[in-house]
This record gives C-alpha cells, structure tokens and sequence, in this order.
C-alpha cells in the first residue's frame, strides 16, 4: 500500500507549531511541505525503500514507508523548516550591524534557532543510526 504524502505532513506538522504555514492557502502550504519532504528524503540515502519511486500527480511514495522511516522524514522536515528562519539575510544584517537592544535580541533569536536546528539534526542522526542498525543483517557477518 503506497505512503500519502499527506501522512508525512501530519507527522511533520504535529511536531512544530507555525501559524504561518497552516494559514496558507492548502495548495502553498502543501507546496511548502513538498519543498521541505524533497529535501529531506534527499538526505535519507540509506533507506531501504526508494523513496525516488513516489507520484507527484498521486502525491504519494509507491511502497509502504515504516512508521520509523516516516519519522525519520518528518524530523528531517523539521530541520528543513528552521533554514529558511536561519538564512534569512534580514535577520543576519541586523545581528551583524547594529547594537542597540532590539537587534541584540535578534542575535539571541539566531542563536536559539541554529540551537534548535543543532538539537533537532542531532535527533535526526539518532534516529538515522538507530535506523541502520536495526536493519542491518548481522547473521551475514557472524563468524561462529
């Protein structure tokens, strides 16, 4: 049974809380979800499903997606979702050029978002060893 990309977005949106996306028109914020899924399943290279075999028109993926595999991509989501926050060059001027009390407060808004963005990439590898390991085959290996 094929994964629904509307799935992974329920999962992904369960673990954050942005007024702004959910506010969008549902043909942008999907949109929005697809950008962030597509850059996510990028970087999950080792998954034993080819998450490349998917249908946009259908928008789903064509095999069945663990519920590991599933988190695996919202969490990626998440991470996704912060770099936009990040990389915004507005906030960076600010940080970088000015000293008064309002911008000082952005500079701690920048710090804890690459805080969270560290923490949530540090729960990703987690989840990504955690993933390897238990679907590794250690009975091709042993030795007695």
């Amino acid at each position: 049974m094929p994964t629904l990309y509307e799935t992974i977005y329920n999962i992904f949106l369960s673990k954050i809380n942005d007024v702004n996306l959910v506010s969008l028109p549902e043909d942008i914020s999907e949109a929005t979800m697809y950008g962030f899924m597509i850059s996510a399943v990028t970087k999950f290279t080792k998954c034993l499903n080819n998450l490349q075999d998917r249908d946009d028109t259908l928008q789903q993926f064509n095999p069945t997606l663990t519920d590991f595999e599933i988190e695996v991509i919202a969490n990626m989501m998440v991470s996704e979702w912060l770099s936009p926050s990040i990389n915004n060059i507005t906030v960076l001027k600010q940080v970088l050029s000015d000293s008064d009390f309002k911008i000082t407060s952005q500079a701690q808004h920048l710090k804890e978002l690459l805080d969270l963005k560290s923490t949530i990439n540090e729960e990703v590898s987690r989840l990504l060893v955690q993933y390897s390991y238990d679907n590794y085959d250690f009975t091709v290996y042993n030795c007695y």
